[in-house]
């Protein structure tokens, strides 16, 4: 008889397995060793495809399958099919007879009804039916309703939709996203087609220090040569989040290393490639990948990831060797997943900064030319967050690297993402964000290990992982050959900086709800505290968030003030304080009647009520802080059916 042998190599993750014939009792062999290989039965066999975590698929876990015989779908015959376990995905590999067999992504499961705590999509096994049609088995969810049947069995079916931009195009010339000329070969440099509108980003995703432009195309079905339609080509805004983009959307973005090629020296940007992202009418979206020449002439459709070395001179002439990793299609879908609504980097704080051609506010553009459906307000622009450049030097150290994680590490650590403890998104206070003192699910062997220890940078895993670019350790996991020192700089200086005791943001409670009488002023006493840290400071500042008018603060820095008012309605004040790091903020509601008040009533109106109950109104988290709309009655007598889903409030 035989036996299986399996031992791990000490620090290393790479397993062993030998087979040798099953030994007498009486021969003892060497604990923690290996054991080498005696007797193989039958023929030893290389695998037919080798993966690893990081390379074009980045797999998780493959769960294997079968050869192909059905009848249902003749093109997959003979094909074996497998799938990732952790992304629920079902792939294809065909010319399994060759030295090269080649891989595609046939679909993903659908999420849970719920998000599981690291995006799991159950996808456990698979067979066969009576026909010879795949079955797969996808198991109940985890923590899910019991009364929700989420564990079944599963077939492929050929989706009927269409998909937007199909074919895709073999060559970037010819996805009309850049200026040809009669050749149809691309003009350099790069000259965007009209309708693609240029934006930049507050705090860029780091990409092993490519120089990246980016550009946003919205959806034109009609041929329209002037304004949006706001069913369907309009982005639907809001402050927090993530934006909605109507199906057809594309997003490009181009990246390129600096170069000082001999015998000048002088800067050329070596192309690397060119990224398209598209929204699909189901919410999800594709991405394709236009890797260039050498020669930075043509970018032809990459149909999977690779990776290419490149060598680049710097100024002085030294010539170094860098690594660039092009993403593959399923790679794509790893940071631009489901849970972070697929779109990454192009949101309210993201984009409250500098428009790349006139320096402009970005949110301002889009508003005035109408890429909006509900544009926010301008007199809120000022008030809006906003992320900065990890390299800003006038910001905060903990808004500077919290600003790097929204944009680097957010798509995955948030609820619902991946097996781990703290939410990277900066519109999450930093006190419930798990970073600082908080719990990590592996340590890598690092004693009393932290997300973020304070004053222990080898403590803390956040600075360790980041500043790695071992396998298995280094973030983000993927495309990644470079480490950002820029960023590590301001991390290590915001973790020593903690000490022992971890800043917290400044308590801030604005003050009641207030209604006045014109010309009269509303008296603001709100109160502020703090715990002294980093530096003993706290800074104070009322700002007006919403109304109709303008406002006048007799001492806006104060927390003891006064407010007067140019015109009757509702107003929202804002009071935020700082200490230096960290900042936090909190609104009341100041409802202004007129000079004269004598048969007038003020009505206020709020959407998104699911009901008639008076609570469905009341539960709103706009109530009564911030109305949809507001005006003055002259009876007691108000407009019905005046808006869909709404309540009304008279006083």
């Amino acid at each position: 008889s035989y036996q299986i042998v399996a031992a791990e190599d000490n620090g290393t993750t790479t397993t062993r397995i030998t087979v040798r014939p099953r030994l007498p009792a009486a021969v003892l062999l060497p604990l923690n060793t290996w054991v080498d290989r005696l007797t193989v039965i039958g023929v030893e066999q290389p695998p037919i495809a080798d993966f690893n975590h990081s390379g074009t698929f980045a797999f998780n876990s493959i769960i294997g399958g079968y050869i192909y015989r059905g009848a249902a779908h003749p093109d997959l015959n003979g094909s074996y099919l497998f799938a990732d376990n952790a992304r629920g995905t079902v792939y294809q590999m065909t010319g399994i007879g060759s030295l090269a067999p080649t891989v595609r992504r046939l679909c993903t499961f659908p999420q849970y009804p719920t998000f599981d705590a690291s995006g799991y999509r159950g996808l456990s096994g698979f067979g066969f039916d009576h026909q010879g049609e795949l079955l797969i088995c996808r198991m109940q969810e985890n923590a899910g309703a019991t009364n929700q049947a989420t564990g079944q069995i599963w077939k492929l079916i050929r989706d009927g939709g269409t998909v937007i931009g199909s074919p895709i195009p073999s060559d970037l010339a010819a996805t009309g996203a850049f200026a040809t000329d009669g050749d149809g070969h691309l003009i350099l440099p790069l000259q965007p087609a009209p309708g693609l509108i240029p934006y930049g980003v507050n705090s860029p995703l780091w990409s092993d220090n490519a120089v990246k432009s980016r550009w946003i195309a919205l959806p034109n079905p009609t041929g329209r040569s002037t304004g949006f339609d706001p069913a369907s080509e309009q982005i639907t805004y809001q402050p927090t989040g993530a934006l909605a983009f109507p199906a057809g959307t594309v997003f490009v973005k181009h990246f390129e290393l600096e170069d000082y090629p001999a015998p000048a020296h002088t800067l050329q940007m070596r192309k690397l490639e060119t990224r398209l992202l598209v929204r699909s009418p189901d919410n999800s979206v594709y991405g394709v990948t236009y890797k260039w020449d050498d020669a930075g002439t043509r970018a032809e459709l990459l149909s999977e990831g690779l990776d290419k070395t490149y060598q680049l001179t710097d100024p002085a002439g030294n010539v170094r060797e860098q690594v660039w990793s092009f993403p593959s299609r399923d790679a794509c879908l790893t940071c631009h997943n489901a849970n972070a609504n697929h779109v990454l980097g192009v949101n309210s704080r993201q984009l409250n900064g500098p428009y790349p051609t006139d320096g402009s506010n970005q949110l301002l553009t889009w508003s005035r030319i109408g890429m909006f459906a509900n544009p926010p307000a301008e007199s809120a622009l000022p008030t809006l967050t906003r992320l900065v450049k990890v390299g800003d030097t006038t910001a905060p150290h903990a808004d500077r690297v919290r600003s790097w994680l929204d944009a680097n590490c957010s798509h995955c650590h948030r609820p619902g993402g991946v097996h781990a403890e703290f939410d990277a998104r900066f519109d999450t206070p930093l006190a419930q964000q798990g970073l600082i003192d908080g719990v990590v699910t592996n340590p890598l062997g690092v004693a009393d290990a932290r997300v973020i220890a304070p004053a222990s940078l080898t403590r803390s895993l956040l600075h360790l992982r980041d500043n790695s670019l071992a396998p298995g350790t280094k973030m983000p996991p993927l495309a990644k050959n470079l480490v950002d020192r820029e960023a590590m700089a301001a991390m290590e200086a915001w973790i020593m900086s903690l000490g022992t005791t971890p800043n917290l943001p400044p308590s801030v409670l604005a003050g009641p709800d207030l209604a006045i009488t014109l010309p009269t002023s509303a008296t603001l006493d709100a109160t502020v505290s703090d715990d002294a840290l980093p530096s003993g400071t706290l800074q104070t500042a009322w700002t007006m968030a919403s109304g109709p008018g303008t406002v006048t603060f007799s001492n806006l820095d104060a927390v003891a003030t006064t407010a007067s008012f140019t015109v009757s309605g509702t107003y929202v004040l804002r009071l935020t304080a700082s200490d230096g790091a960290l900042s936090a903020s909190d609104e009341l509601m100041v409802t202004v009647l007129s000079a004269n008040p004598t048969g007038q009533i003020l009505r206020e109106s709020w959407t998104g009520v699911g009901g008639t109950l008076i609570s469905q109104l009341t539960n709103l988290a706009t109530y009564p802080m911030q109305p949809s709309s507001s005006g003055m009655l002259t009876g007691f007598e108000i407009p019905v059916n005046a808006m869909d889903n709404y309540g009304t409030r008279v006083r």
